[in-house]
């Protein structure tokens, strides 16, 4: 057992004194940027959301991109904050509601010290569908376990590709 630990801290030691570290640094991150779908930048023709969060203007600066899947996670993203719901693609038509519920909440991170919303109440309205994307509305209040205030997001609105680019 003396052998196997002494050897162990000896490869550790040579390790340290090496280039390992780092090739092995830099090859988890090269996997991991991979294997990440990244975000997509907003643009006017392009994906975009924005809505109001307790009032003051939000817009996301970046979007992840669609997938093939029937539940579509609609996610923006701006200076480490987040909105993100999802729709349901089968039957897809302008006018159709979904409402968020206590299984199908938005998602909200702040750069706040509770960090973590969930929006229960509120819905989202699709209205556009065209060769451009999906379009729609949304608004919630978000609360969370750790505290005992609610966020307002309110005229929320999105666009986003119908189908996945590659």
């Amino acid at each position: 057992m003396k052998n196997i630990l002494l050897l162990t801290a000896m490869v550790l030691l040579f390790a340290c004194h090496t280039n390992q570290p780092k090739i092995l640094a830099d090859e988890i991150t090269a996997t991991a940027k991979a294997n990440t779908p990244g975000f997509i930048p907003t643009s006017k023709d392009g994906y975009w959301m924005s809505a109001k969060i307790d009032g003051k203007d939000w817009t996301a600066s970046a979007m992840m991109p669609v997938d093939k899947s029937d539940s579509r996670r609609i996610h923006g993203e701006h200076n480490g904050e987040t909105i993100s719901f999802s729709i349901w693609m089968r039957g897809l038509e302008p006018g159709k509601h979904f409402s968020f519920s206590e299984d199908k909440a938005a998602d909200l991170f702040t750069n706040d010290d509770i960090g973590m919303w969930g929006g229960r109440n509120g819905e989202i309205v699709i209205t556009k569908i065209d060769d451009k994307g999906v379009e729609g509305t949304f608004s919630f209040t978000a609360s969370s376990s750790r505290s005992e205030k609610t966020v307002a997001v309110t005229e929320g609105r999105f666009r986003v590709p119908l189908t996945a680019t590659p």
